[in-house]
This record gives C-alpha cells, structure tokens and sequence, in this order.
C-alpha cells in the first residue's frame, strides 16, 4: 500500500486521535472559553497534506507532519509556529510522538527511516534505520521513555534503544501492513494492529506474539490500550470497533454506529468512554463501562 492512496484517511486518523485527548491536554483557560464542539483555533503553516498529529505531554505545544516534508512544533495557545523540522528532502512525514517527558520527538517517514527531534531546537538528534519497505506509519514510545515502537509497510514492528538509536528486536508476525502500534500502560506489552484483520499482542521484552485477536473483516487501522490494560479498542475497515479482554483475546464487546471506515480509536483517561473516528466523516463517543 501506498502513501497517494491513503493521505486523506491518515489526515482524519491523526486528527481524531489528538481530538480525543485534547480535553485532557489542552490548557484549561483555552478549552473554558469556547462552546464544547467548536474550533478552537486553525493552525496554518504547511503546504501538502497533514498526515500526522500529536499533542505535547503538558498540551502547551503540538506537532505535525505533513506530505510537504516537514514537521511543524505549534504553540497551542495562540496557534503560532514555533519551529520547522526539516531532514526527509522530498519524502513524507506519516508519523509523530513525543517522548513522555516532552523534550523529543520521533517521526517516520516514507523513506524507511525515523528520526529522533530535540524540540527546543528542532535539530536532528539521530536517524534509526532498519525498516525495509516505504512508509513508517505508526510510531509510539514506551511509558519510560528508553525505548519506541515503529510500525511499517515491511509487515514488522521494531523495538528501538531510543538513546542509542539501535534496534533491538524485530517482531514478525502479521502478513500485511502494520497500521497502528501501541504499548500498554505497564510498558511490557504492546498491540499492534493490521491490514490482515488481525490485532497482535507482543511480549515486548521478548519480541514474541502472546495471543492474536480475531475478530474483524477487513484491515485494522487503530489499536488502543484502555488505561488499567485490562481491555483494548480496535477500529477497522469493516466499519466496527472491538473492545477486547486483553488477557484472554476474546471480543467482549461490538461497537456499530459507523458507515464508513474506523481509523481511530481512544479511550478517555478514566476509561469509562472512547471516541472513534470514521471515513464517514463523523466522530461517535461510546459509553465503554
């Protein structure tokens, strides 16, 4: 799969995500002063398509990554550009995550590679080769920071020494695209989903598949640990979200509402609700507990 034929999609994946936790993360006097549902601000700068949204730990700042190569650190308040990234030449910037302290940031790309960013400076801290096939289109960091997940085109996952910018294990397992990628609270386990209809769960200190859920029709675009670990969402081509018991692998729960294709998934710090985002260019909050 190619990036042309999913741009628009991956644009409402990475919105939809950072909607669902910007209540949680946006300062407080910004979100006070406006009707709940509004826009808040319009943030312009780029010149292709926004692929790829994250909000910084403490919700003062933002990135993006943008079809036009580069990536933009944003001041939420006031919705100014702070600072350009610049590194891929004439490649796309699909993925983005800050780290949990907030002082870096890791991006992927449709040239294989990831770069780790220092954010006070926009610099290019160190470049993780090792994925073999075009675009890195999911990227998340471990609870501690030490180390990342990337998921790829190539069919794998890498579990990388972020400090050192090395791999340290391959997972192999699913037979098609790797959508989305997402460690547990604890840090030992991760999901990751794709587009074999199927969600994997990873040991993550030993690189090895511990269950597969199967449950779904079609690709599986987001995956999503709830906040105990206890349960997982996944959001698929086949219009439906899945709420999973993370230790036994079996469906729990079908969320249908949706009419077209779900690329994001999110639970609400508490856990007690989740927001979805779908191709049919709607958002449903879900009553999960």
């Amino acid at each position: 799969m190619t990036t042309s034929h999913v741009q628009p999609m991956l644009t409402r994946i990475t919105f939809i995500t950072a909607l669902a936790v910007a209540a949680a993360a946006a300062p407080p006097t910004l979100a006070a002063q406006s009707p709940v549902g509004s826009e808040l601000r319009r943030f312009i700068g780029h010149n292709d398509d926004v692929v790829s949204v994250a909000f910084s730990p403490d919700g003062r700042t933002a990135l993006s990554g943008s079809d036009d190569n580069t990536l933009i650190l944003w001041d939420v308040a006031n919705g100014s550009e702070l600072r350009r990234f610049i590194g891929y030449g004439d490649d796309d910037v699909v993925s983005v995550a800050f780290s949990p302290d907030g002082r870096t940031a890791l991006s992927g790309s449709g040239d294989e590679t990831l770069i780790l960013w220092d954010v006070a400076t926009g610099s290019e801290l160190r470049r993780f080769i090792g994925h073999s096939d075009d675009d890195i289109v999911s990227v998340a960091f471990s609870p501690d920071g030490r180390t990342a997940l990337s998921g790829s085109d190539d069919n794998t996952l890498i579990l990388w020494d972020v400090a050192a910018g090395t791999m340290l294990r391959r997972f192999t397992g699913h037979r098609d695209d790797v959508w989305s990628v997402a460690f547990s609270p604890d840090g030992r386990t991760a999901l990751s989903g794709s587009d074999d209809n199927t969600l994997i769960l990873w040991d993550v200190a030993a690189g090895s598949e511990l269950r597969r859920f199967t449950g779904h029709r079609d690709d599986v675009w987001s995956v999503a640990f709830s906040p105990d670990g206890r349960t997982a969402l996944s959001g698929s081509d086949d219009n439906t979200l899945i709420l999973w018991d993370v230790a036994s692998g079996s469906e729990l729960r079908r969320f249908t509402g949706h009419r077209d294709d779900v690329w994001s998934v999110a639970f609400s710090p508490d856990g007690r609700t989740a927001l979805s985002g779908s191709g049919d260019e709607t958002l449903i909050l879900w009553q999960v507990q």
